[in-house]
C-alpha cells in the first residue's frame, strides 16, 4: 500500500525500479535473503517472488558495481533487521527512499507479530480443548470408580455366599431354608453387579461419543438434551466437596444437526467458568442452571450461575482474546473468546450475555429453526 501509494513520486522522482528484499528461511531451515516484492516500471501492482537474493549481493547490485545508481537501505524496525529495500536511482533521492524503508519495516514487523499471536493463539485452544478432553477423562474416571467398586463388591460377596453353600452341600448339611436363602440373596446380589455394570457401560458409552465428538469436527444429528447430559456427567464430580448445586432443565425432543464436539467445549467452558470464576473454585456457595426450551425462533440454550457476576467493563470486553480478570491465578483469557467463536462462526447461533455484580451470569444462545430436525 505504501509503494502504491508512493506510486506517482517513484515517477517524478525518475524511479522505475524497486526491490524488497526481506530475511526468511530455506526448506532445510537456513537463513536467507530473498526477493519479496518487486515494483515493475508503469504498474501499480506489485509482485510477488521468492527469487534468492544472489551470494555476490554487493556485486550484482551494490554501488561500487553500479556507479551509484542504486540506493540500499536497510528494512529495521528497533533491533529487529527484515533485508533491505533496493531502487533504481540516483543518490540525490536517496533521503526519499531512507524515509519509506523503516515504514515498510514496520509493517513487515506487525505482520511477524500478529503471526506470532495468531500460533499462540491456535496453540493455546488446542490446549484448551485438550485441557477439556482431560477432565472428560478425569470425570469419567472418577465417576465409573463407584459403579466398578459396587461390582466388585457384590461379586466377592456372591463367591462367599457360592463358597458357603458349597461348603454346606459337602458337609450334606445343606437345608432348604438355607437354599432359599442363598437363593434369595444371589439374586439382590447379581441384581446389584448387573445395574452397576450397566452404569459403567453407560458412562463408558457416553465418555466414547464425547470423547470422539471433541476429537473430531463432524456434523451429526444429536439430541441435544441427552448429548448436554452426557457431558454434565463428566462434569459433575467437580462439584463434590463444595456449595455448589446443579439444576438442569431440558426439553427432552429436540434434535439437532450440528458439531456434538463444538457444543461439548462451550458447555465445558462455560461450567468452568462458573465454577472457578464466578463462584470461586465452589468456595462460594450458589448454583449453576443449564435449560433447554424450545421456541417459535427454533429453542434457546441458557446456562446461568448465581455468582459474582461482573460489571459492564468488563461485559464490554469478555470475549476479546487474552482478556481476562483472573491473570495472576492464571487465567488466559482465551476461554471466552473460544466460546464466543464457537456459537457464532462454527455453529452459527447467537449468543447474548445479561450480568451484573454479585447477580451472576446468564448466558443465552439462541439455536435457530433451521438447525432443528
Amino acid at each position: 500500500t505504501i509503494l502504491t501509494q508512493a506510486q506517482p513520486t517513484l515517477d517524478e522522482l525518475g524511479i522505475p525500479e524497486l526491490y524488497i528484499y526481506q530475511q526468511g528461511f530455506s526448506e532445510q531451515g537456513e537463513s536467507h535473503t530473498y526477493l519479496a516484492h518487486r515494483l515493475q516500471p508503469g504498474k501499480l501492482a506489485l509482485a510477488d517472488s521468492l527469487t534468492p537474493l544472489p551470494a555476490a549481493f554487493e556485486e550484482v547490485i551494490g554501488d561500487k558495481a553500479h556507479q551509484g545508481l542504486w540506493v540500499i537501505s536497510e528494512l529495521k524496525s528497533g533491533n529487529q533487521h527484515f533485508g533491505y529495500m533496493v531502487a533504481l536511482t540516483e543518490g540525490v533521492h536517496a533521503e526519499f527512499i531512507e524515509f519509506m524503508a523503516p515504514q515498510i519495516a514496520d509493517i513487515i514487523d506487525h505482520q511477524r507479530l500478529l503471526e506470532e499471536t495468531k500460533q499462540y493463539q491456535a496453540q493455546v485452544e488446542l490446549s484448551e480443548k485438550m485441557a477439556a478432553l482431560g477432565g472428560l477423562v478425569s470425570g469419567v474416571a472418577h465417576e465409573i470408580n463407584t459403579p466398578l467398586g459396587n461390582s466388585l463388591l457384590a461379586a466377592s460377596h456372591l463367591k462367599e455366599q457360592i463358597e458357603q453353600l458349597a461348603k454346606q452341600m459337602n458337609a450334606q448339611q445343606l437345608t432348604k431354608a438355607n437354599f432359599e436363602k442363598f437363593v434369595a440373596d444371589a439374586t439382590n446380589t447379581s441384581e446389584i453387579i448387573i445395574s452397576s455394570a450397566q452404569r459403567a457401560a453407560e458412562l463408558i458409552t457416553s465418555f466414547k461419543q464425547v470423547a470422539v465428538d471433541q476429537s473430531y469436527e463432524e456434523q451429526r444429528k444429536i439430541n441435544l438434551a441427552d448429548y448436554i447430559n452426557k457431558v454434565l456427567r463428566s462434569l459433575q464430580h467437580q462439584l463434590k466437596g463444595t456449595q455448589v448445586s446443579l439444576d438442569t432443565q431440558l426439553e427432552p425432543n429436540l434434535h439437532v444437526f450440528t458439531y456434538p464436539g463444538a457444543i461439548a467445549q462451550v458447555i465445558t467452558n462455560l461450567f468452568g467458568n462458573a465454577l472457578i470464576h464466578g463462584l470461586n473454585h465452589g468456595k462460594t456457595a450458589g448454583k449453576i442452571s443449564i435449560s433447554l426450551d424450545k421456541t417459535a425462533q427454533g429453542a434457546q440454550l441458557i446456562i446461568a450461575d448465581t455468582g459474582k457476576g461482573a460489571s459492564q467493563e468488563t461485559v464490554n470486553h469478555i470475549f476479546e482474546p487474552f482478556y481476562t480478570t483472573a491473570r495472576t491465578s492464571g487465567g488466559c483469557g482465551l476461554g471466552m473468546h473460544i466460546v464466543y467463536n464457537i456459537i457464532t462462526q462454527k455453529l452459527r447461533w447467537q449468543l447474548n450475555i445479561n450480568t451484573q455484580p454479585e447477580q451472576g451470569f446468564c448466558f443465552t444462545i439462541s439455536i435457530p429453526l433451521s438447525d432443528l430436525c
